[in-house]
C-alpha cells in the first residue's frame, strides 16, 4: 500500500527565498537558457519532458483568439516547434509525455469545439481521440513511463466527471468511478502504471486523495488531515510514496 507523507505548507516568503536561493546556486555544469521559438512568433510554452531530454512538449498560440492554440514538440535538440494540430477544433494542449517520450498526452478541441483527452504516438503529428464516458469531455493528465497507462478524467453521460484510464493504447475510457459522490479525476501514475492517484468525491461531497492499484476500477480513499478535502497530485516512480494537499482540521491546507 502507497503511504501518504504529510508535511506543512510552507509561506509564500519562504518559498520565494527557496527559489532565490536555487538559482543562485545554478549548477555550472547547465548551459544557458534556450529559446524554442513559437508558431507565429508569439507565446509558447513548455510543458514537460522526457527522461533523457530528447522530447520537449507543450503548447504554442497560433492566432490571436482567446483559444487559438496547439499541441507541440521540440525534438532532439530541435529549437523550433512541430504543431500536432487538434482533433479538428481550434485548441490543443500537451499536459504530459511517457519517459520514453513516445507517448504524449492531454487534450484537444473536436470539430464540435468539445475538449476530448487526446493522445500523440510515436512522433506523429496526428492527434488520437481518448474519448468520454458518454459525456462530451476529458482530459489524459499524465501516463506511465513506457505509454502504456494514461490517466485523467472524463464526463459521464450524467454530466458527472470521472476519474479514467486509458490503458495498452485503448481508446475506449475505464471509469474509475469515485468515493460514492459524483467527481474525480486522476492526476498521476506511477513509472509502471500501477498506482494510479488523484482525487474523488465522498457521499458526503467532500473531495478526499485517492489511489487506484494494481488495475483496479475502485478508489482508496487516503483520508485528510482532519479537514474536509485533500487531493493526490502525484506519485513516485515506485508508486510508494504520494503527494499532494490536505487539509487539517482547522487551518490552512498542508503539503501531504
Amino acid at each position: 500500500m502507497p503511504r501518504m507523507i504529510y508535511a506543512r505548507l510552507a509561506s509564500t516568503t519562504t518559498l520565494i527565498t527557496l527559489m532565490s536561493l536555487g538559482t543562485a546556486r545554478a549548477d555550472p555544469t547547465i548551459g544557458p537558457m534556450t529559446d524554442l521559438g513559437s508558431l507565429d512568433g508569439n507565446n509558447s510554452e513548455a510543458s514537460a519532458v522526457s527522461a533523457d531530454g530528447s522530447v520537449i512538449v507543450g503548447w504554442a498560440k497560433t492566432g490571436n483568439g482567446r483559444r487559438s492554440g496547439h499541441v507541440v514538440s521540440w525534438v532532439n535538440g530541435a529549437t523550433s516547434p512541430t504543431d500536432l494540430g487538434t482533433l479538428g477544433g481550434g485548441y490543443s494542449a500537451a499536459q504530459a509525455v511517457s519517459a520514453d517520450g513516445g507517448v504524449i498526452v492531454g487534450y484537444a478541441d473536436t470539430t464540435l469545439g468539445d475538449g476530448h483527452a487526446a493522445s500523440w504516438l510515436n512522433g506523429s503529428t496526428t492527434a488520437t481521440d481518448l474519448g468520454t464516458l458518454g459525456g462530451n469531455q476529458s482530459d489524459a493528465y499524465a501516463v506511465s513511463a513506457d505509454g502504456s497507462v494514461i490517466v485523467g478524467d472524463a464526463k459521464t453521460t450524467s454530466g458527472d466527471h470521472h476519474a479514467a484510464s486509458w490503458l495498452n493504447g485503448s481508446t475506449t475510457a475505464t471509469d474509475l468511478g469515485t468515493l460514492g459522490g459524483t467527481n474525480g479525476g486522476a492526476l498521476g501514475v506511477s513509472a509502471d502504471g500501477n498506482v494510479i492517484v488523484g482525487i474523488a468525491a465522498t457521499t458526503s461531497g467532500d473531495t478526499h486523495a485517492a489511489s487506484w492499484v494494481n488495475g483496479s476500477t475502485t478508489a482508496t480513499d487516503l483520508g485528510t488531515l482532519g479537514g474536509a478535502h485533500s487531493f493526490a497530485k502525484a506519485v513516485s516512480a515506485d508508486g510508494s510514496v504520494i503527494i499532494g494537499t490536505a487539509l487539517p482540521t482547522f487551518g490552512d491546507s498542508h503539503a501531504s
